[in-house]
């Protein structure tokens, strides 16, 4: 997440992280120490995806690359059905599990019907 002054200047974590303790201790954290800017970015993409925002949008969001990382970091938040077809993607991107693995025929090969 990018922070900006009243002035647009970008604010430094150094600067940010008082600000996020207070803001956990005002809002009744029990461990406000425990609460940084990473917490909230993790808690905003976590409540996105439970609400229904596509996995595309969230990457995008988050700035990553690809939907595969944030596949791995927050496939365990996704609705139930869908839970196992984003972990079975994402495992697919890594390249450990080809989307071919156990066919027998050549990939583009045209078979003859019986």
């Amino acid at each position: 997440m990018v922070f900006t002054n009243h002035l647009g200047d970008f604010v430094s974590a150094q600067n940010l992280l008082p600000v996020v303790h207070a803001a956990a201790q005002n809002g009744g954290v029990a461990d406000p120490e425990s609460i940084t800017p990473h917490t909230l970015r993790h808690s905003a993409a976590t409540a996105w995806l439970e609400a229904g925002v596509h996995v595309r949008a969230v990457a995008d969001l988050l700035g990553h690359s690809s939907v595969t990382s944030t596949l791995s970091t927050y496939a365990h938040v996704l609705p139930g059905s869908s839970r196992s077809a984003v972990e079975q993607l994402a495992e697919a991107q890594r390249g450990s599990k080809g989307v071919n693995e156990g066919r027998t025929e050549t990939p583009g090969a045209i078979r003859s019907l019986p």
